[in-house]
């Protein structure tokens, strides 16, 4: 995916300039690693991206990317699921319908399809985690 690294700062960009994270939520970003506490509530993201389509070609030809940024609400088990449900909400409401980030560096525009959260589970690591994907459309003019 040519796009991948441009693609993961927009959403990342808008992800940081939620509440939450700026008034001090820690934030596990892909391949960083953080510490945080066994009672602190944070959240995990990653990208998610599909087969980039190629839908017409020529000199006015332009690439179709879309995928999925997922963000995780990790908090601690058997507290409910109240404290975190603010978090979520946040984030769907962070990422609405129809908004566009745009790069006019890569000329790339991401278009925010929808935004929608999953029913919690126990992870791996002991967490009880609720998963909100955002599922977003691009296109690369040339």
């Amino acid at each position: 995916m040519s796009n991948y690294s441009a693609i993961q700062q927009l959403l990342n960009s808008q992800l940081s300039s939620m509440a939450s994270i700026m008034g001090g939520t820690p934030w596990k970003r892909e391949n960083l690693d953080i510490a945080p506490n066994e009672n602190e509530i944070y959240i995990e993201s990653e990208l998610i991206p599909a087969e980039t389509g190629y839908p017409n070609v020529g000199l006015i030809g332009f690439e179709h990317e879309f995928g999925t940024f997922a963000v995780y609400v990790k908090g601690v088990r058997y507290q409910g699921w109240g404290g975190y449900s603010d978090i979520v909400d946040e984030i769907i409401d962070h990422f609405p319908r129809n908004l566009i980030l745009a790069d006019s560096a890569s000329s790339i525009n991401l278009k925010i399809l929808k935004a929608f959260a999953l029913s919690g589970f126990t992870a791996s690591d002991g967490r009880y985690t609720i998963p909100v994907y955002v599922r977003y459309d691009t296109y690369i003019c040339y």
